[in-house]
């Protein structure tokens, strides 16, 4: 776990927002190409490989894991230096101010706090109010709008969490471990599945997308060129262990992997994953064999990239397989390195028995069936 764990801290310390990913995508491919011989990217920054190489007439299994982290981007600089901004993604107002973040400005990382109205100062109504995001506002020490702009800021520069990562016994704390886990997770097991790649009957590609938390297009054209048969959305799960959510759902850290029996966004976005019954099992299975536990997840306000993949060509089978995490989209998140060492193992098994199952997907069940009917 030495070598995945470093991975995921050089990850994480990336500033990747949805749309700027550029950075990351040139590591990503060249950490791909120490392990796979065929590597390729998009003309939107999706990075993917094939790990064991072309097998005609062999079962696709493509994994994907997002590359991109909720943020901001600048949108005005007021004349005294102060920078408002927008947020790109799904980010709550409520835990923003004070907070410390990174302006990706054209001269290099600027650092800037969110500024938040002095305590001696905030009347006793305030004190539980939450802040609109159109009037927040980053202090980075400028004292104009000329100054800013000497230090490459303007009006479109990407802002980022500040960067972050610890580790307590089996505890992760980070930013952007939505998706950097993920991440992680599949660039790991396709290093693993290169090493053997003989030993597969699957064809096994991995892709990472771009754009994920803005608008969740990125994997389009990304499962256009792979043109999977089966794909393996791995992402984190929101944990429900905490005492705020309480009585949510029974999904936490230390518990196993998890997969979504359902998520639906439901907030606008009516896109959601009910998985391939055929894939679910076969990851059931997987878990069964390797002794597992595995937790399973019905949440309402999850989208993954899962939602737009199972429509492409004739239809995917499709599954949201994720590590389940706390505090989503805030600037540190956390997880269970029990859970990702799990995760990893269980993805590798799961590509492994895919190929020899009888049904891999819906149509098998329907044309498979064995049941006799009568008709009038």
């Amino acid at each position: 776990m030495k070598e995945t764990l470093e991975l995921l801290k050089e990850l994480t310390n990336i500033p990747a927002p949805s749309g700027n990913e550029m950075t990351l995508s040139k590591y990503i491919y060249h950490y791909m190409k120490t392990f796979a011989e065929e590597v390729d990217a998009d003309n939107l920054g999706n990075v993917m490989a094939c790990v064991t190489g072309r097998k005609p007439g062999a079962v696709r299994i493509l994994l994907t894991a997002h590359q991109d982290e909720v943020s901001f981007i600048v949108r005005k600089i007021e004349p005294n230096g102060f920078i408002k901004i927008q947020r790109t993604g799904g980010i709550p107002e409520k835990n923003l101010l004070g907070l410390v973040v990174l302006l990706m400005t054209d001269k290099g990382i600027c650092t800037g706090l969110i500024g938040t109205r002095s305590h001696h100062l905030t009347s006793q109504e305030e004190r539980y109010q939450v802040v609109p995001m159109m009037d927040l506002y980053i202090d980075a020490g400028f004292t104009s709008a000329e100054e800013a702009a000497e230090a490459g800021v303007h009006v479109g520069t990407p802002v980022v969490y500040q960067r972050t990562f610890y580790v307590n016994g089996h505890r992760i704390f980070s930013n952007a471990l939505d998706d950097r886990i993920g991440l992680a997770s599949i660039l790991q097991v396709g290093k693993r599945i290169a090493s053997r790649k003989d030993e597969m009957d699957a064809e096994v590609w991995i892709g990472t997308s771009v754009q994920e938390e803005w608008s969740l297009r990125g994997i389009i054209p990304l499962t256009r060129m792979v043109e999977p048969d089966a794909v393996l959305c791995c992402d984190m799960y929101p944990a429900t262990d905490t005492p705020d959510l309480k009585g949510i759902a029974d999904l936490g850290l230390g518990n196993g992997p998890v997969i979504s029996e359902y998520n639906f966004h439901g907030r606008g976005t009516l896109m959601g994953l009910i998985p391939d019954a055929a894939l679910r099992d076969t990851a059931l299975e997987a878990a069964r064999q390797l002794g597992i536990a595995v937790q399973r997840g019905v949440l309402i306000g999850v989208l993954t990239d899962a939602a737009y993949v199972q429509t492409e060509g004739k239809g995917i089978a499709t599954l949201d397989i994720a590590i389940p995490a706390r505090y989503s989209h805030s600037a540190v998140e956390s997880s269970d390195l029990r859970d990702l060492k799990e995760y990893m193992d269980l993805l590798e098994r799961l590509i492994e028995i895919y190929p020899g199952r009888a049904a891999k997907n819906r149509r098998d069940l329907i044309v498979s069936s064995e049941e006799t009917y009568e008709f009038a």
